[in-house]
């Protein structure tokens, strides 16, 4: 038995509602593990009641092989909190092993030294005022602000006003949409985002890929953290935006801001499991739920109707819900309407919005560029969720149009996802799908595309971070076998073994495939990506399609493509 990890939790998470302190204890096979729960919670309560912290809440999450182990604390005692917080944990160790209860003295000396660094009554003075006054509050270990966006001032931590001073009447909320799932999080956000823009509004945005204003990048990066959060809205020139919040961030710090106006789940499936004690879907379902549960009031949900685990968060939160789904029969969708409710789906061939017994046609699915002749439902389902939450934010349906008319038609609206091209005679498609639902997303496309276009011979790129169990990358290569390519190229990832040998992914991915006997001289591996789409072009003929997935190697694979002579293909759906 051991603990693995230590850290604040500084917005809601999965335990509380706002910030705290959380340990991950890892337990071996023989541990007793109801011995440490009970041991720590003694323990807990004694040293909360110490240092004058027992109003707090404690909680612990129990799972397969650990323990989350924490506490709710005040923004100002995170820290010490954390020291608090280790040494039970450490010293419910030591008994669970047999030992004596270690003495707390000189551990309380240390604490008690951090809270005398940490504590900032006029910190808190500010986050209590604000929060009578109904005014945003962030904070971090750098600065802190009152109000978002174009209606915020942010004041360094070393410079914060008093309270008496702060004319609270100029700083107030703008919209904030949040949007997680397993896929589709980055498209979904940039098609809210292209929507609200038409809509008239200035969109800050983060994501995967960086933090936008308006659609043009300020900041490039992973940015999907709760400081990418603080970070869009503190900006001036910001009056709505959109958050993509992925699983990690979630976990690690909870979200980077109190409440939000619109929360959007695409989907949940398999993917990151085993980190941080999520083990089955269904508790990265409950991930998932953190954001429906920082809906505020007058806010709306936008869940998923054609995804069980998605549809089971109706529970998860009291704000109304905005279903969103491909199938407008689904038992889900045609009782919520029954009752006077709002969903988003696809009726013979076209997106609608039904309100009760009200149904408008928004356009063809067709006509929907990031469909690609609706051969990608997924994009679908994307467009669909963004119409749901701008239909939340009070956006009329004009705008909306004219935003899912426009977006797909220039390879810039959507880099990474589902990119096209024709490269000297065979046809290429590149993206970021990185687990089995989304592999098989796009080689349902695939497939799609190859009837509708008469492409001859399809082959498939792939590979995988080395951070995935067996079992989910064994899941993502039988996705490809299922779409039975003329040609597989197994891909290292370098860089992203991650705790496993060079080659030992794409090895376990090639035994997979000789059992399910897919015949080996129709396997190739390759070092990386450029090295993966030279095999595709040697390979290919005329009308082959290759599908390039788990593409991150942007600069050199563009490089390739201008090398090759590349021409980007765009729909011409949704043209005027």
């Amino acid at each position: 038995m051991h603990w693995t990890d230590s850290r604040r939790l500084t917005g809601p998470n999965l335990h509380l509602a706002g910030p705290g302190v959380v340990v991950e204890v890892q337990f071996a096979p023989g541990d007793n593990a109801q011995l440490f729960v009970d041991t720590w919670t003694d323990l807990m309560g004694d040293v909360l009641g110490r240092f004058g912290l027992l109003r707090e809440k404690i909680f612990c999450r129990v799972w397969r092989d650990g323990a989350s182990v924490g506490f709710s604390a005040p923004i100002d005692r995170l820290y010490a909190a954390t020291e608090m917080n280790e040494w039970c944990v450490e010293a419910a160790i030591q008994v669970c092993a047999g030992g004596e209860l270690p003495p707390f003295d000189i551990r309380a000396q240390e604490i008690q030294q951090t809270l005398a660094e940490e504590v900032n009554p006029g910190l808190l003075s500010l986050q209590r005022v604000a929060l009578e006054r109904n005014v945003p509050f962030l904070w971090d270990d750098d600065a802190v602000s009152l109000g978002h966006g174009k209606h915020s001032q942010t004041y360094t931590q070393g410079d914060l006003p008093s309270v008496e001073t702060v004319d609270f009447s100029p700083f107030r909320g703008i919209e904030v949409a949040a949007v997680t799932g397993t896929n589709g999080k980055t498209t979904t956000s940039r098609m809210l985002s292209r929507i609200l823009m038409l809509a008239g509004r200035t969109v800050g945005s983060t994501s995967s890929d960086g933090i936008y204003v308006d659609g043009e990048v300020v900041d490039c990066g992973d940015w999907t953290g709760p400081g990418a959060a603080r970070r869009v809205l503190r900006r001036p020139d910001v009056d709505c935006v959109v958050l993509e919040m992925a699983r990690g961030g979630l976990l690690r710090r909870g979200m980077g801001v109190d409440a939000c106006d619109v929360a959007v789940i695409t989907n949940i499936a398999e993917d990151h499991l085993g980190e941080y004690g999520i083990h089955q879907v269904s508790e990265m379902a409950e991930v998932k739920s953190i954001i429906t549960r920082a809906v505020a009031r007058g806010g709306a949900r936008v869940l998923n109707a054609d995804d069980p685990l998605a549809a089971k968060l109706f529970r998860a939160g009291s704000a109304p819900v905005i279903w969103f789904g491909l199938d407008a029969q689904n038992p889900v969708v045609q009782q919520h309407c029954a009752r006077g409710g709002e969903s988003w789906v696809v009726s013979e061939g076209m997106l609608v919005r039904q309100r009760g017994s009200e149904t408008l046609p928004i356009l063809a699915v067709t006509d929907l560029p990031a469909s690609y002749g609706g051969t990608a439902l997924h994009n679908v389902a994307n467009a669909l969720a963004a119409s749901a939450a701008a239909s939340a934010l009070g956006v009329d349906v004009g705008h909306i149009l004219a935003a899912l008319r426009s977006f797909g038609r220039r390879l810039e609206d959507n880099p990474g996802r589902c990119q096209r091209y024709d490269v000297q005679g065979f046809h290429l498609i590149m993206d970021f799908a990185h687990n089995p639902a989304g592999v098989a997303a796009i080689l349902a496309m695939a497939r799609g595309l190859m009837r509708l276009e008469g492409f001859s011979r399809l082959c498939v790129s792939v590979g995988q971070a080395g951070d995935r169990t067996d079992a989910s990358i064994v899941g993502l290569v039988e996705q490809v076998f299922q779409a039975q390519p003329e040609l597989i190229i197994l891909r290292k990832i370098v860089g992203y073994e991650r705790g496993r040998t060079e080659g030992e992914v794409p090895a376990l991915m090639r035994e997979h495939l000789q059992t399910r006997q897919y015949p080996m001289d129709q396997v190739v591996v390759q070092a990386d990506e450029v090295g993966s789409l030279e095999t595709a072009q040697r390979w290919s003929r005329e009308r082959d399609l290759v599908v390039h997935l788990i593409h991150i190697q942007r600069e050199p694979v563009q490089a390739w493509l201008a090398a090759n002579r590349a021409q980007p293909y765009l729909s011409d759906s949704g043209a005027e």
